[in-house]
């Protein structure tokens, strides 16, 4: 009687709201329609009669629909109706629930195309519309089909792909909405390859779904539709979730991948050609994209940066899994930081074909200062001679860091504002002297050192307190002399702290622990730097002047 009651009292309401033209009526009327059934509940499972009524309902908000376009009513049954549908969908495992499931998915879809029968027209909510309904449609009715049959899962996702795919033709043939047409295509594209996702492993969905994200890609640049670029905003977060299932692979697995031919690796692999494809194809997209009528800010920066952190992970987990048998914690972390120089490099190489953002580029090297800052930490290259299993061969491999350094680096000197910008030399030339100061430590080290390494601490305070002042006073001098020259004033700034650390670090740490021959030797080769320094100054006084007084004019004259 309840129940019968507030049906009545709905229908009246939206008769009402039909007769006065009062949307705000008839929302209220149709969300008092969907509660209904929650208000007079007694707990009693009733599937047929609950399922029935909302599509009685639904069938008035299609009519409303139709009479006076009231979009927001739609979704606002369609919101209703797929919660019910949820909490229902594993209570009543009958065929019964094809059919309610069916006829939603109808009403609804009609709904979504009623302006387009009506005017030829197509908005983006009746896009929206037509795609929730679609994909959630086929997850409750393969839901349905999975509790009764149990196998063939992709199969309800094949059927309405193929849907979807004829609905494109149609449209393709009949008429020339570009919206509907590509949106009913991006769905079939969508639910075929849910379909093999849902047939084969998660190695076969990365794969899938990377090649699927090249593909709207490459049909948004040819049609120039953005539909296809908001389907790839939206399927990219499934691409991340699927490719970590696969690398979770590594962990799982029973038995031990071969070196690069197995399938994990092979869909990284795969996911990293597809990754710089899509960065190729992203070089158009504009620093604020639009989803769905929301804006997406620095939205090119965070899409390449995300396909570039795909592409870096993939190799990295295969790396890591082939050689953490055989390594220590230090020198597994050692070869990371070697190979992601290596990306790095190989990255800032394809900057121009790829058309990477300066900020991009700007994260990519102070990436890179990262990376040797710590290399020679953690790799401890002069105890190598007593470890076990390690060789000169390892040294040689560690070594190998500077060919991707010493193109980085010459990458930051050639750039075009590289003259101008003084925090850009000294931060590079801070990174030169470091490299160069730690293999000058490795080096003396390797070769100084015996075979027990007993003689480590002598060793390592030769080097502290005699030849690392002697390569910085080497370092700082060319940096002033080049700096003054080359009108780099970055340069000079650096030489002079290099000067200064000398100085600072003779007086307050290495004279208290030399004997009296060192540090004879130390003060007169910190009066021979000091003189060095006043004769260069000499030499180059008014260069200098010109330098920090008149940049401008000086460039105006050498031109």
């Amino acid at each position: 009687t309840t129940f019968g009651l507030l049906t009545i009292v709905t229908i009246f309401s939206i008769v009402m709201a039909m007769l006065y033209n009062r949307q705000v009526l008839a929302i209220f009327s149709i969300i008092g329609g969907f509660t209904a059934p929650l208000m007079i509940s007694t707990g009693e499972s009733n599937f047929v009669f609950l399922f029935g009524y909302l599509t009685i309902l639904n069938l008035s908000m299609l009519y409303m629909a139709w009479r006076k376009n009231w979009q927001i009513i739609s979704f606002i049954a369609f919101a209703f109706t797929f919660i019910y549908s949820i909490a229902w969908i594993d209570d009543s495992k009958t065929s019964t629930q094809y059919l309610f499931f069916g006829l939603l998915y109808i009403i609804f879809t009609v709904t979504s195309l009623l302006n387009y029968f009506k005017k030829g027209e197509f908005s983006v909510w009746n896009c929206l519309l037509l795609i929730f309904n679609t994909i959630l449609s086929t997850v409750l009715i393969s839901s349905v089909y999975y509790f009764i049959v149990g196998n063939n899962n992709g199969l309800i996702a094949f059927l309405f792909g193929l849907i979807n795919a004829f609905g494109a033709f149609y449209i393709y043939k009949t008429s020339k909405n570009n919206l509907l047409q590509n949106t009913l295509i991006g769905l079939s594209i969508a639910l075929i390859t849910t379909t093999i996702a849902l047939q084969f492993k998660a190695n076969v969905v990365s794969i899938c779904f990377a090649i699927e994200s090249t593909l709207l890609l490459f049909l948004w640049k040819k049609s120039k539709e953005n539909i296809f670029k908001v389907f790839f905003i939206a399927m990219f977060p499934f691409l991340l979730i699927a490719l970590c299932v696969n690398w979770f692979d590594y962990i799982d697995t029973e038995k031990h991948l071969v070196v690069i031919f197995n399938h994990v690796f092979i869909t990284s692999f795969i996911a990293l050609v597809c990754s710089i494809a899509n960065i190729y194809l992203m070089k158009d997209f504009e620093t604020e994209e639009q989803f769905l009528g929301f804006k997406l800010n620095h939205s090119k920066f965070i899409f390449i940066s995300t396909s570039l952190l795909l592409m870096y992970t993939g190799i990295l987990f295969e790396l890591i899994y082939q050689i953490e048998p055989y390594f220590n914690f230090m020198m597994i972390v050692s070869y990371v930081l070697i190979y992601t120089l290596f990306f790095i490099a190989f990255v800032l190489a394809l900057r121009e074909k790829l058309n990477l953002g300066n900020a991009l580029q700007l994260v990519l090297q102070i990436s890179t200062a990262f990376c040797i800052l710590f290399l020679p930490m953690f790799a401890e290259i002069p105890l190598l001679p007593s470890k076990i299993n390690y060789n000169i061969g390892s040294y040689f491999l560690y070594l190998s860091y500077l060919i991707p350094t010493a193109y980085i680096i010459y990458l930051v000197v050639k750039s075009s504002d590289f003259q101008s910008s003084k925090a850009k030399q000294i931060i590079s030339m801070f990174v030169l002297v470091y490299v160069i100061s730690f293999e000058k430590y490795n080096g003396f080290m390797l070769i100084t050192l015996d075979e027990s390494s007993s003689n480590f601490s002598h060793q390592a305070d030769i080097f502290r307190m005699i030849l690392l002042p002697i390569i910085w006073a080497v370092l700082g001098f060319v940096l002033i002399y080049f700096g003054l020259r080359k009108q780099l004033k970055g340069f000079p700034i650096v030489g002079i702290i290099l000067f200064g650390l000398i100085i600072l670090k003779l007086y307050f740490v290495d004279v208290w622990e030399m004997s009296n021959i060192f540090r004879i030797i130390s003060f007169i080769v910190l009066g021979i730097l000091i003189l060095l320094t006043s004769f260069m100054y000499q030499k180059l006084k008014n260069l200098m002047v010109n330098l920090m007084e008149k940049p401008s004019e000086n460039k105006e004259a050498e031109q």
